[in-house]
């Protein structure tokens, strides 16, 4: 049994406000009424298939980064086209933009026997009732220990005041001259997009998902 749980507020929460009443729009076109939580953010992301921002929760260790495929992409395509060079490589080179964006508000669960997929990957032996070797673990008179299937299964909600699955500052002193300044950016959530739960001290996306469908 291996668990993983996570519950953080945003550096910034959404007020009372900054939630709205909008339509998120499914793959298929059909449209859900949903609550939508309006913000700006600093760190934005674009790679040549989505663009995205990144979200902070409080004490800035960890953040929300969601990425919005392209029109006429779908979240499929678009999952395709990642491995973890290309997203260790998104993640380490965001712009520093402000961004007008957009999350609905949601909570979704997922659940699936791994034990076939496991298999596709590979890990064969561990699941043969004759050959799997676990006796650095333990014996039984009853046969030979073997793995009989693995169960996962997920939770995540994202609200006004954070996720469970409030300020980060940094000022940075340089000389040179001034930038010129940039356009905002717009990223808002309303049809399918990645979204992922970020360590960002390493760089390294810690639970990754997508949502096609928030009702």
């Amino acid at each position: 049994v291996n668990a993983l749980a996570f519950e953080a507020e945003w550096s910034e929460i959404y007020e009372k406000h900054q939630v709205k009443d909008g339509e998120f729009t499914k793959e298929d076109g059909t449209k859900q009424d949903v609550k939508f939580m309006y913000g700006s953010e600093g760190t934005y992301f674009e790679d040549e298939k989505a663009t995205g921002f990144m979200k902070r929760y409080k004490g800035g260790k960890y953040a929300f980064v969601a990425m919005l495929p392209n029109e006429g992409v779908s979240v499929s395509e678009y999952i395709a086209s990642l491995d973890g060079e290309s997203l260790n490589a998104l993640l380490a080179n965001p712009q520093y933009a402000t961004v007008h964006t957009s999350i609905p508000k949601f909570e979704t669960e997922y659940k699936v026997e791994m034990s076939d997929i496991l298999q596709s990957m590979g890990m064969t032996e561990a699941f043969d009732m004759y050959n799997a070797d676990f006796e650095g673990l333990g014996t039984s008179i009853d046969g030979n220990i073997y793995i009989s299937r693995v169960l996962h299964k997920t939770f995540i909600s994202v609200g006004e005041k954070g996720t469970k699955a409030g300020a980060a500052t940094i000022v940075e002193m340089n000389d040179g001259a001034a930038a010129e300044p940039t356009e905002p950016k717009e990223v808002y959530l309303d049809r399918p997009f990645v979204y992922m739960l970020v360590d960002c001290e390493n760089n390294i996306p810690f639970f990754i998902g997508t949502m096609m469908d928030v009702n």
